[in-house]
Parts: structure tokens; C-alpha cells; sequence
């Protein structure tokens, strides 16, 4: 256990989720930044989106289910989905939070596997079921880290209050502040960062990037005899590593690229579909409700939303 991080035991139940009703993410605006003050406890929640709140001004205590860690400024914390927390010993604290759209920034997977923890800390939720517990990453940022980091999301935020703002600026913010994020927690860890898959999974993976890339379907036994792996031995090793067969991660990948592609009003849902490669629109909406729990039009009407349409 870290210097200033208590063990917990008591369960935290979260009295409410912050969900689309509260951080109003949208095709025009996937990201956002927000500054805000804590005025005093902040009840145990969850939340529907990842959160990074990184703390600008005074001091609390940061609680989970396995831990209570102090929070200073400087101090960032990255909650994933689903994970409930709670704030207490507020004094004086001011912060900024964060929320954005997964899909919006997994189109070009393999581009941020090479930044080494980007994907770990700020995706992994939403790429794999992965059977180890849900761990939320806290740490301080360095001082010349901590002033970089808070002009990209100060960028960022000034973007996103234009009356049509850049879709490719905010991007360019955001994940340079995600890399400048990943940098310092990859600097400060004792091991290696990261997944620690074996080389046929990563190739595996590369072959899903791939087919979606080329849209074409999936051949599980064609890129098992390639690793030279049987079908069923290549299923196990896949679904142990990820918690999903070779199949499932492909629709799973799949649905994530017709969540990015939906974002686009221009694009029609059955040109969606075509281009993934779907026999037809009924075929992409089953899938899609399958995994999202929403249609393809429900989905594109939450986030295509006001101005944005």
C-alpha cells in the first residue's frame, strides 16, 4: 500500500449516476471540460461515462470500495465506468472534470496503443471485459506536467463553447492531454504499464483492426492456422486475455466504428451499415441494440442533439 492510501472495507452504494442528462456530450462536442467547486461531501455515484477530475485548488480524501487516497492539487484521478466513489474532507477544493465519448476516440486503435498507458487508463472499460477488479489510478502530476495538462483541457474547453467548434481541434487537445497524462503515471509505475498479452492476442488483435479496417468479415480458424494455433486453443487464449472469444470483440470493435460513423449526420444509417459491412439495416439494429442497448436512430438522436443536428 502507498504512502497516505487506507484500506477500505465498508461497501459504497451509489445513490445516483451521472449520466447523458448531466455531462450533454454530443457529435459537435464528444469532450467536456468542465471547472467546478466542491462545497462540501460529494454522496457516493457512478457514472455512465469514464471521469478524469483532476484537482486545481484545496484538499479531500478520495474513496472508493478498496481505498481512501488524499487529493491535492495536482492530483488525478481517472474513474472508469460503472465505478462508485465518493469525495470527503472537502476543504477548499476546486476542480476540473472530465467526460467523453469512447467510440469517439477509437478509431485508429492501433495509433494509441503506441502511446504506452493511453489506452489502459482511458479505454480499457470499453474495449474488454476484463476479469480483474476495476482499479480507479490516482497520482499526482508533476508541476511542469500539471501546467501543460491544464492549458490543453483550458484549449479544449474554449473550443467547446465556440458556436461550432472543431472536431479535429478538440481531438488534438484532448488526447495530447491524455498522452501528457499517460507519460507521468507510465514514469511513476514500478512495472510495466500496460497489458501483458501474449504475442498471438496482440496479433489477433491486429487481424480485428485490420478486418474493420479493409471491412471485411472475421475469419476466426483462417487466423488461428496463421498463429498457428487451433480455433479453440486461439478462442480460450483471446477470451482469457480480454473476456471476450475472437467473434465477440469483432462486433464488439465493429458497433464501436458504427457509433463513431453515426456521430456523422451526413451519414445515413443503412450507408453505416454498408460500410461495415452489414447484409442490411435490420441486421446493423440487432446488433447494435444487442451491445448498446439502444437502436442506431435512438443512439444518433441522444447525441445529435439542439445545434448539433
Amino acid at each position: 500500500m502507498n504512502p497516505g492510501i487506507e484500506p477500505r472495507k465498508a461497501k459504497l452504494v451509489a445513490g445516483h449516476t451521472i449520466s447523458q442528462a448531466h455531462v450533454q456530450l454530443s457529435a459537435a462536442r464528444p469532450v467536456r471540460v468542465q471547472e467546478l467547486p466542491v462545497a462540501g461531501f460529494v454522496k457516493a455515484h457512478d457514472h455512465d461515462y469514464y471521469e478524469i477530475c483532476l484537482i486545481r485548488r484545496g484538499t479531500g480524501l478520495h474513496l472508493t470500495e478498496d481505498a481512501e487516497r488524499p487529493m491535492r492539487p495536482g492530483t488525478i484521478t481517472i474513474i472508469p465506468p460503472g465505478k462508485v466513489h465518493a469525495i470527503g474532507d472537502v476543504c477548499g477544493m476546486e476542480v476540473t472534470n472530465v467526460y467523453y465519448l469512447a467510440e469517439w476516440l477509437l478509431t485508429d486503435l492501433r495509433t494509441l496503443w503506441e502511446s504506452d498507458g493511453l489506452v489502459p487508463l482511458f479505454l480499457a472499460e470499453s474495449l474488454f471485459r476484463r476479469r480483474e477488479q476495476i482499479t480507479v489510478p490516482q497520482f499526482d502530476l508533476e508541476a511542469e506536467a500539471l501546467k501543460h495538462c491544464l492549458k490543453e483541457l483550458d484549449d479544449t474547453h474554449a473550443e467547446w463553447q465556440r458556436t461550432s467548434p472543431s472536431i479535429a481541434f478538440m481531438k488534438s487537445s484532448f488526447l495530447k492531454f491524455l498522452i501528457l497524462v499517460s507519460r507521468q503515471y507510465a514514469a511513476q509505475q514500478s512495472r510495466e504499464l500496460g497489458f501483458s498479452f501474449r504475442r498471438e492476442i496482440w496479433q489477433a488483435l491486429d487481424e480485428v483492426e485490420s478486418c474493420l479496417s479493409e471491412s471485411r468479415p472475421l475469419q476466426v480458424a483462417a487466423m488461428a492456422k496463421a498463429l498457428h494455433l487451433s480455433t479453440d486453443h486461439l478462442s480460450k487464449l483471446f477470451k482469457d486475455a480480454t473476456g471476450f472469444s475472437p467473434r465477440e470483440y469483432y462486433q464488439r470493435r465493429r458497433i464501436q466504428q458504427a457509433c463513431r460513423l453515426l456521430l456523422n449526420p451526413r451519414q445515413s444509417i443503412t450507408d453505416v451499415g454498408i460500410m461495415l459491412g452489414y447484409s442490411d439495416t435490420a441486421h446493423l439494429s440487432r446488433l447494435f441494440s444487442r451491445h448498446v442497448g439502444m437502436s442506431p436512430r435512438e443512439y444518433r438522436k441522444m447525441y445529435l442533439t439542439g445545434a448539433d443536428r
